[in-house]
Parts: structure tokens; sequence; C-alpha cells
């Protein structure tokens, strides 16, 4: 970095990133650009949404470019669950959308599309098995790629098989090799990872 004085340019960057500035870089004044909701959330006055909503007047007349191009805060704050600025604000998308849009969200109860959405799947903390690293030349790696190298062989043959005796055969075969693998190192491998993971 060509920086003559970096200590001085991290400290501009930590005042920067105090919260009061984020929020008159992202929202203005109060009372002026933005007002507080009945639900102590923020809205913007009519007149500021005229100009977040106009690229250029945004870049010119609000602190966007140096927002944009430096240190910030974005999404939600999790010491209130407020948003950042007017992008993660359920109350401005809203206000964005027209109103059969809203009126639509409105019907079911909802401030964002997706919200119609069931809940994520919460995933267990060793998620995916597949994924776990296996030390080169470990039982559980041979095995690991072995397993990889019969299913490779055999699944193509089972699937063009002309006839069910055909498959029959051939899944006999893949039988024999894939039961032939030390599958137990593999296991007691992903076992002890299992239980590494839970215990954390």
């Amino acid at each position: 970095m060509n920086c003559e004085n970096p200590e001085r340019l991290l400290r501009f960057f930590d005042w920067l990133c105090q919260r009061e500035v984020q929020d008159y870089l992202q929202w203005g004044e109060e009372g002026t650009d933005w007002v507080k909701t009945e639900d102590g959330g923020k809205a913007l006055t009519d007149e500021r949404r005229a100009i977040v909503y106009d690229t250029a007047r945004k870049r010119d007349e609000t602190g966007l470019t140096l927002w944009n191009y430096c240190p910030k805060w974005q999404g939600i704050y999790t010491s209130d669950g407020m948003p950042c600025g007017t992008g993660e604000s359920p109350d401005e998308y809203l206000a964005s959308q027209s109103d059969y849009d809203r009126k639509f969200l409105e019907g079911y109860g909802i401030k964002y599309p997706a919200e119609i959405f069931s809940d994520p799947i919460v995933r267990e903390p060793y998620y995916p098995v597949w994924a776990m690293s296996l030390e080169d030349g470990s039982p559980a790696a041979v095995a690991n790629t072995k397993i990889t190298d019969v299913t490779m062989k055999f699944y193509p043959r089972l699937i063009l098989a002309k006839d069910d005796a055909e498959y029959e055969s051939i899944w006999s075969d893949f039988l024999k090799e894939f039961n032939a693998i030390d599958l137990d190192s593999y296991q007691a491998e992903i076992d002890r990872q299992i239980a590494e993971k839970m215990a954390k």
C-alpha cells in the first residue's frame, strides 16, 4: 500500500466505521432525511427516497461514494436488530414496490417475498460428510478412493444392463469388490470426526 501515513488512514477508517457515521452516510440526518417509525425502525422521507432512487443524485448528494469504497457496515446490527442501511430495511423495501406488489405482500402478511419460503434446513456441525478431510495414505483415505473407483466402474454398467439377469450378475460382482474394501477404517474415521465436531 502506497500510503504516507497508514496509521492516520486506519484512524480515519475507525472513525468511519462508527455507527453514528455509518448511519449518516446511509440514512442522512434524522428529521430531514429519515424519521422513526411506530415500531422503532427508520423510514426515509419522500425527499430522501427520491434521491436514493435516482442513481446520479444518490451519487452526488449522499455519502454513497465514500461509504461504498471504504470499510463499512452492512446487514443488520446485532445489538438492536436495526438495518445498517436502506437496502436492508423491510420498510424501505416495501416503499420501493408498486401498489400491486405491496398489496400482494400484505395479503400474505409479509414484507419480503423470501418470507414465503420455508425455514432453512439446519445442518449438523459435521455436514457434509463427503467433504471431510482424510489424511493422505491413511486407511480411511485409501478406502474412500476405492469406494469411488468401484462405484464409477460398476454404476454405468448397472444402468446399461440389458436385462435383469445381466443386472444381477453385475450387481453380484459389484458387491464382491465393494465389500472387499476396508469399509471399517473409513467408517471409524468418519465417526471420529463426527464425534469431534459434535463435542464443540
